[in-house]
């Protein structure tokens, strides 16, 4: 989904948090394959990267706070954010 009035590091961030969406719904739909190793490599990308996905995060739910004029209003534009992704 792309976010409307985003600044240059929330679409960075929103860049960020698909590619680990897409990777997590693969790992997912491919653990049926031990031999892939998808499962094993995608919590791997989730541990050698979990300070990248951890801003990333930050910043998009900075974004929802900031664009819904609220806490409480943001957080909720966030977990509709996350479902569609």
């Amino acid at each position: 989904p792309s976010l409307p009035g985003a600044t240059e590091d929330e679409v960075r961030a929103n860049l960020v948090w698909n590619l680990r969406s897409a990777l997590n719904v693969a790992a997912l739909q491919c653990k049926f394959e031990p031999s892939l190793l998808t499962l094993q490599n995608y919590n791997i990308i989730l541990e050698n990267h979990k300070d990248e996905l951890k801003k990333a995060y930050d910043t998009i739910n900075k974004y929802f706070v900031r664009t819904n004029k609220g806490a409480k209003v943001g957080i909720s534009a966030m977990d509709r954010y996350g479902t569609r992704t």
